[in-house]
């Protein structure tokens, strides 16, 4: 009994810490149409992670970073496995369009062996999306692109499908 015991702790290996049992919760729509099905890193520790530990994501899935206020926010290459594309988001002033945001910044084929250092706009953002990337066949939008989210407001839950 005591041996067995020691055999099955000896085997436990620790697991990192993932986002990876996330389920894909939400969409982001660009003016052109292009969708992407994404993850929702909607606190402090899940944006930490982030997409930390994955191999890869499937093409046309992401992402998203919600936040509870506007502000300046930087992203590193922590433990990623596979290059990113990263779009930085500020909601439109229009109250009519609360799901609606313009792209303020982006940062293409983010590479691994880039970390420590971290990327971001010198302007405030609402939202953040990553995707993988060029490879992924997801297009970078354009600064000044709009795109359309399925949550409600920032630091919500982004609308279950």
């Amino acid at each position: 009994m005591v041996v067995l015991a020691v055999v099955l702790f000896c085997t436990l290996k620790p697991q990192a810490p993932s986002n990876r049992n996330l389920p894909v919760s939400g969409e982001v729509v660009s003016e052109t149409g292009a969708k992407v099905r994404v993850m929702v890193a909607d606190t402090a520790r899940k944006r930490e992670l982030g997409l930390s530990f994955f191999d890869s994501l499937p093409p046309g899935q992401g992402m998203v970073f919600l936040f509870d206020r506007p502000g300046k926010n930087g992203f590193w290459m922590k433990d990623m496995s596979f290059p990113l594309d990263i779009v930085w988001l500020r909601r439109l002033d229009d109250p009519a369009a609360q799901t609606r945001y313009r792209v303020i910044h982006t940062e293409e084929a983010v590479s691994l062996g880039s970390y420590p250092a971290s990327f971001g706009p010198d302007a405030y953002s609402d939202l953040v999306l990553e995707v993988g990337s060029v490879e992924q066949s997801v297009n970078v939008e354009a600064i000044g692109a709009e795109v359309q989210s399925s949550t409600s407001e920032i630091g919500a839950v982004v609308a279950r499908e």
